[in-house]
């Protein structure tokens, strides 16, 4: 039989990696929650900020995208970001 990693496509890959982010969490104590749609994250402290640059990582989920619905269309689940999240940690919310 097949593993997950196998079964997933490597372009819908983000509920496996998802899944998998919140079971390493979950082993080291933490319960993670898988969470889909749009996510952003800070990467550069504020002190580092320069106001110029970059200072979000950031995921979008587009719903009304002519891209969603080619592949709704063709039975398909759309680009749709996924990950796992600590609902625990204040910087989550």
């Amino acid at each position: 039989m097949d593993s997950l990693a196998d079964m997933v496509r490597a372009q819908h890959g983000c509920l496996f990696y998802a899944a998998f982010t919140a079971l390493a969490i979950a082993k080291r104590g933490t319960r993670a929650l898988l969470q889909a749609g749009s996510a952003s994250w800070l990467f550069k402290s504020p002190a580092k900020d320069d106001g110029v640059g970059p200072t979000h990582y950031s995921y979008v989920f587009e719903p009304g995208s002519m891209q969603t619905a080619l592949q709704l269309a063709r039975g398909e689940l759309p680009e749709n970001p996924l990950l796992g999240r600590d609902p625990g940690n204040a910087r989550d919310h």
